[in-house]
């Protein structure tokens, strides 16, 4: 695999042996045709290189971190509960979920359309919908690119507590 965004990425999971957590781009491509949607670029080496199991993003209070098995159910999981929370119009634009908590009322999503490295939002629910004084508290751009995003999730993660 001739990696474009995630070198660094690939030396901490050699250097803290992390393996067999690749997903094979045949598996990758598949679920974009199922989707009827190209993953940005940055995204779909993150998969490759993680997608059966991230835990930075997994204990970083978000559940998914990355599974790639779950990616599909968490994506339609989490359309459900903006519409159980009256949010369906909040998202105008075709998203993807890349990790959640509580079933899905707090996602972390980039959007299809934004570059091969896009930036990360992330939505908070029930504190958008109980708090509408300080939405943007519950809304906003988290990370100003995925890789961003992976950077900041190893920053905040102790590895130490997986072994």
């Amino acid at each position: 695999m001739s990696l474009q965004y995630f070198k660094e990425l690939n030396e901490y999971l050699i250097k803290n042996k992390w393996n067999n957590s690749n997903v094979s781009l045949a598996s990758i491509n598949q679920l974009e045709i199922k989707i009827n949607k190209e993953f940005p670029k940055a995204y779909k080496e993150f998969l490759e290189l993680t997608g059966k199991h991230f835990y930075p993003i997994h204990n970083s209070n978000t559940g998914l971190g990355g599974t790639f098995d779950f990616l599909e159910s968490a994506n339609k999981n989490a359309k459900e509960q903006l519409k159980d929370y009256g949010l369906q119009n909040m998202i105008k634009r075709d998203f993807w979920t890349i990790a959640e908590s509580d079933g899905s009322i707090y996602i972390h999503y980039i959007f299809f359309d934004e570059g091969d490295n896009p930036p990360v939002y992330g939505l908070d629910m029930e504190g958008y919908t109980d708090d509408s004084m300080n939405s943007q508290e519950f809304h906003k751009k988290i990370a100003n690119s995925f890789t961003e995003y992976i950077q900041n999730s190893i920053n905040g993660y102790n590895h130490k507590l997986d072994k």
